[in-house]
């Protein structure tokens, strides 16, 4: 029979406190230093599950079971965020620690992806009432901006390295009035090498907890299309799952135009901006 109950346990060291709400057994690992908190589980392990957690969320379940023929040979099913795993031990202590081992492998490894991802990406982040009122742009969710003598600009990237800046001013004699996006615009082509920085920017919008692609949006964030690419803004938790339902579309692929209700639960926006100026100097 489970039962749940929520119980506070500490970090030896980094004093960390975390409250879990356990199913039988748990063991709990430091979200900052991944060793292990506290553990709370029967010896008898083969004959019960327990869980682990990381921090306050968990992440994996394990649920043991006697092998039907080996004698004295034990195998358990870890499921887990990162997927389902079967391990077999002849110790039931050295099987609690190889799927506690699997488990911080598997979130070192998280970790270390992220944050290669994030090698020389700028990171932006707004409060979403605050962009909604300023901001005026319209446009897909991934686009590109243009750092030019300090300022940064909407651009447009052309073949042999040319960019066209987009400006509700002239930036320089060479601008040339015209309509971008249903406005008037200044249009201002320019070398590549002139610009002190390009950026490749990839949007996205924070609700419910999660942190959703942004595919279109327009001004004021009135109406906001997103993909089904989303992570969760903390540590991943087991029984976690999409709260909101997507469009399956076989041309168009997984998407979402939230609705006014949802668009007014977004919390924040984040714009994250990778520099390819020298991808697009190439050998220059």
């Amino acid at each position: 029979m489970n039962w749940r109950r929520e119980m506070l346990v500490s970090c030896n060291k980094c004093n960390n406190q975390y409250s879990i709400d356990a199913s039988s057994g748990y063991i709990c690992l430091c979200n900052e230093c991944l060793s292990v908190c506290d553990t709370n589980y029967e010896h008898e392990l083969f004959m019960k599950s327990f869980d682990i957690f990381l921090g306050e969320n968990l992440i994996a379940n394990v649920e043991w079971k006697k092998q039907p023929v080996i004698h004295n040979s034990y195998f358990f099913k870890l499921q887990s965020v990162f997927g389902e795993k079967r391990l077999q031990s002849q110790d039931a202590e050295d099987a609690v620690k190889e799927a506690v081992d699997c488990m911080i492998n598997h979130v070192k490894d998280m970790r270390q992806k992220e944050a290669e991802r994030l090698v020389g990406v700028i990171v932006e982040e707004y409060n979403a009432k605050e962009f909604s009122k300023e901001s005026t742009f319209s446009g897909w969710g991934v686009y590109h901006e243009g750092l030019y003598e300090g300022n940064c600009y909407d651009v447009t990237l052309k073949g042999d390295k040319q960019v066209v800046i987009h400006s509700a001013v002239p930036i320089c004699k060479q601008s040339k009035k015209t309509r971008y996006k249903g406005r008037c615009k200044y249009r201002t082509q320019l070398n590549a090498k002139e610009f002190d920085d390009i950026y490749k920017c990839t949007m996205y919008v924070s609700l419910y907890g999660y942190l959703f692609e942004v595919i279109a949006v327009s001004e004021h964030l009135s109406n906001v299309m997103i993909n089904d690419h989303m992570k969760k803004e903390t540590d991943p938790s087991l029984y976690d799952s999409c709260p909101i339902s997507f469009t399956h579309n076989f041309y168009d692929g997984t998407y979402k135009d939230l609705s006014p209700e949802e668009t007014a639960k977004i919390d924040k926006v984040r714009i994250e901006k990778r520099s390819i100026k020298s991808d697009i100097l190439g050998g220059d």
